[in-house]
């Protein structure tokens, strides 16, 4: 029996890589690389600063790190400081899109990029973060065409082909996407959000191939919530109950709260095992986690119904009900216990 169980194909929305912004001039990346004393970035940044006020590389460095930090106003700060003391160095305004990205403010996140490639038209993070940003505002044609460029520059950059898979995912070619992901892994053997697009666009047609992604997935990250799920419901799907009820238990010694592997571990408990006692303490966790799980309140009564325990059952049916009026499940189990204690006879 195949079932989709809050699960489908998920596009994985891509913010700008902030990791990888900002190429740092040789001179100045030496010296803010130089080795560091046992203490913080932060405070080793600060320090730094405190000795040389108008050195433009240490505030980018410090605005990069409050970027990582969630802090976006004090990153803002940060850079135009930087912008101040060198208004002619594209790194910064790599760094200055991104947090206007954080911000939430495209338009300026793309009015930084082009500042970027202004000075530097070449310059392959700014090309792929436009290619990110039109991506994220739905504008495909220029996603790839900036990805394009990319690509003639840097004919191996895996994530180029990566953000083309997903754009054209999106835009509905599913035949120009898998290519793009597979070229995604082929240039880069360890990429694995193209790992995770394939197994999800093959599980969706039923194709077992599916399976081989997954796990290339979960070699390079093996406690991945997303390819653990993904997995755990392949095998699943496809009658491998007993590991996948592994894969779930792994999943909740993992993420206690991660609500489906609850569910679908009192799913293999009720239909593959019978073990309705069981199944319903699976169901008791998942309701824990979400007390308006409509399917774990029917499913639990479904177990009390097996288990003879009809007045728990019907409040479980009804409380279904109250979630999601008509609940067509629900209502027949209302109906069969009507007809196991005879009422409406």
């Amino acid at each position: 029996m195949k079932v989709f169980i809050n699960y489908g194909i998920v596009l994985f929305m891509i913010l700008l890589l902030v990791s990888s912004c900002g190429n740092i001039d040789n001179k100045e990346k030496d010296k803010v690389s130089e080795q560091k004393p046992d203490t913080s970035r932060l405070a080793y940044l600060n320090r730094e600063i405190r000795k040389d006020t108008a050195n433009a590389e240490l505030y980018n460095q410090r605005a990069l790190y409050y970027i990582e930090q969630k802090q976006v106003n004090e990153a803002l700060g940060d850079i135009n400081t930087a912008l101040q003391l060198d208004e002619n160095n594209p790194d910064y305004y790599i760094t200055l899109s991104d947090v206007y990205l954080a911000m939430g403010q495209g338009v300026k996140c793309e009015d930084a990029l082009e500042k970027a490639l202004s000075y530097r038209p070449d310059d392959i993070d700014a090309l792929l973060k436009m290619g990110e940003l039109n991506f994220i505002l739905q504008d495909y044609k220029d996603v790839v065409q900036y990805l394009n460029k990319v690509i003639e520059l840097d004919q191996n950059n895996s994530t180029a082909y990566l953000i083309k898979g997903y754009s054209y995912l999106e835009g509905g070619d599913t035949s120009v996407a898998i290519k793009n992901f597979g070229l995604a892994t082929e240039k880069d053997n360890d990429n694995y959000d193209a790992y995770m697009q394939l197994g999800l666009i093959y599980d969706a047609i039923d194709n077992k191939i599916a399976g081989d992604y997954y796990q290339n997935a979960l070699r390079i990250k093996p406690e991945s919530i997303e390819a653990l799920y993904a997995m755990a419901l392949f095998l699943q799907n496809n009658e491998n109950i007993e590991k996948a009820f592994e894969l779930y238990e792994k999943i909740i010694s993992i993420n206690p709260n991660f609500i489906y592997a609850h569910y679908n571990m009192g799913y293999l408990n009720l239909v593959y095992y019978e073990n309705f006692e069981g199944a319903r303490e699976y169901f008791n966790a998942a309701i824990e986690i979400d007390p308006a799980y409509a399917k774990a309140y029917y499913n639990r009564g479904y177990c009390n119904e097996l288990m003879g325990n009809f007045a728990q059952a019907r409040k479980d049916y009804q409380r279904t009900m109250d979630i999601i009026p008509n609940y067509e499940k629900a209502i027949e189990g209302l109906n069969r216990l009507d007809r196991k204690q005879g009422i409406g006879n």
